[in-house]
């Protein structure tokens, strides 16, 4: 179902979702017994739109997985807001795979990890920032552009050639359409919004897959003290 993501490999076992019960998920939506929201007798087009759009708006969502793109794997375990994320994200980088622990605070996004400054500034930069967070006054995110908010996560959601509608199931007590697209699918809850809640490949493998759990869930998010600007050190 997802271009970017199509082949994905995770981290964690997608065949187990949990953490699926925060107000406002749609678990708790599921909980409530909430009507059919039609999405299912919908074309394939428009549910893949409405996916996008109920991702893009969501308050909140957490992420927990991996997916490879370009032969390239990338573990998420971040909570995104519209403001605010919280997590961390293991993905090449220069000839490195590091783990970044990240944060970020309106505008700002505060990173930490001494693997990924290494590669990216230089020894001398990494000997100055240690293990302290840092961030750059220049770019909101870096190298993790794309991946801190539910919108921009929303853009991966793009389907590459033709979408053909799979099973019914439930995920967590939460009744989903399956949708298959060149080699991955997403189950879309079918009962109150539409939002995305699985991405896996097709067919499933044990332990591999995304999960967007806990949507509009609160999230807060504080800038992390002593952060240091490394655009004012690498000049």
């Amino acid at each position: 179902m997802i271009a970017s993501l199509g082949g994905t490999t995770a981290c964690n076992d997608a065949s187990k979702p949990s953490g699926r019960s925060a107000a406002g998920s749609p678990s708790a939506a599921a909980s409530a017994q909430p009507a059919d929201n039609g999405i299912a007798a919908k074309s394939e087009a428009d549910i893949v739109k409405a996916a996008q759009d109920a991702l893009a708006h969501a308050r909140s969502v957490h992420i927990k997985g991996a997916f490879t793109e370009s032969g390239k794997r990338t573990e998420m375990d971040l909570r995104m807001g519209q403001n605010a994320c919280d997590g961390s994200i293991k993905s090449p980088s220069n000839g490195t795979n590091a783990r970044v622990y990240v944060r970020c605070v309106g505008k700002r996004t505060y990173m930490r990890s001494p693997e990924l400054i290494r590669a990216e500034g230089g020894a001398a930069v990494a000997r100055v920032i240690g293990d302290h967070w840092f961030y750059s006054s220049k770019t909101r995110s870096g190298p993790l552009a794309g991946l801190t908010k539910p919108a921009d996560f929303a853009e991966s959601l793009t389907a590459d050639g033709t979408v053909t509608k799979g099973k019914k199931t439930t995920l967590g007590g939460v009744p989903v359409l399956q949708l298959l697209n060149d080699g991955s699918s997403m189950y879309v809850a079918t009962t109150g919004t539409p939002y995305p809640m699985r991405i896996e490949p097709d067919p499933p493998k044990p332990g591999q897959g995304l999960d967007l759990l806990d949507y509009n869930a609160p999230l807060n998010v504080v800038a992390p003290p002593g952060a240091v600007d490394v655009d004012h050190l690498m000049g």
